[in-house]
């Protein structure tokens, strides 16, 4: 019974052969969580970055922008709507006071793939949809026909409204908001690469 040991025991003893956390790992793990606690009261607009991270000092100061930064990179998105927008640029503000002269180049960047998406999207999402429209209503008329064995056009109703059109519709808007996010994805990195 005494040669059978718990779990826990294994552990314990597997924890003592670790070495102690040095002192940047425990400010890392302190101060990490912290910036994301205040990036999330951020968001919720329940917060002032520029004078919560000056409360802290250094070296402290680089993990908690470290987790902060993280967590707004994140929210970066490409605006759909005129709301969404407006909490991107407050975002990139919060980024640029924080961060300084390399941020403010890439938040450029960042603001003129939006400007190309909302400028652009619209339209060529409207042209999209006005070729697939037609070109599924052919797929499920044939594919009618050849299931019923009849000619001429098929009664499917609002083409809009069936399922193999989403699917093809959801498949054509992601492959056109492909290289929107592919820029955005790389000023991400871009950004996180600064702290």
């Amino acid at each position: 019974m005494d040669e059978i040991k718990s779990a826990f025991e294994k552990a314990m003893e597997r924890a003592e052969q670790l070495a102690p956390p040095t002192e940047e790992e425990r400010l890392e793990w302190k101060w990490g969580p912290e910036g994301k606690r205040l990036a999330g009261a951020f968001i919720k607009s329940k917060a002032d970055l520029v004078e919560e991270v000056e409360k802290v000092e250094q070296p402290a100061r680089r993990y908690l922008l470290k987790g902060l930064i993280d967590v707004l990179v994140e929210t970066l998105r490409i605006p759909k709507n005129e709301p969404e927008l407006k909490s991107n640029e407050r975002t990139l503000e919060a980024l640029t006071q924080l961060m300084g002269a390399p941020m403010k180049e890439i938040a450029e960047r960042i603001r003129y793939v939006w400007t190309q998406y909302l400028q652009f999207y619209p339209q060529q999402s409207q042209e999209a949809f006005e070729k697939l429209k037609p070109m599924v209503q052919s797929q499920l008329e044939q594919a009618a026909q050849q299931q019923m064995g009849t000619h001429g056009p098929a009664d499917l109703g609002p083409i809009e409204a069936r399922p193999e059109f989403q699917a093809q519709w959801m498949r054509v808007l992601a492959e056109m908001e492909e290289p929107y996010e592919n820029h955005l994805r790389e000023f991400r990195q871009q950004i996180q690469h600064l702290v």
